[in-house]
């Protein structure tokens, strides 16, 4: 097969933000925070890679992983 194959939702952002944070970060892995204003934030946490840095504008329905291209022979 082509391409990267999973079970798991990819996290998506529900509202736009501004990301604060876009690194591993101790016990939530790698992990980006998204600030709302108005003292809001999301923390996604435990990713498998990181498709966004600091200062980007997120908007709804992004998402924050980077796509993985296929490994060689398809796994």
């Amino acid at each position: 097969m082509n391409g990267l194959q999973s079970s798991l939702p990819m996290p998506v952002i529900d509202s736009c933000g501004v990301v604060v944070h876009a690194a591993y970060l101790g016990i939530y892995g790698n992990c980006v925070v998204i600030d709302h204003g108005l003292g809001v934030q999301t923390l996604y946490g435990h990713l498998s890679s990181i498709g966004v840095k600091v200062g980007d504008k997120v908007h709804g329905g992004s998402s924050v992983l980077a796509i993985l291209p296929a490994r060689p022979g398809g796994e």
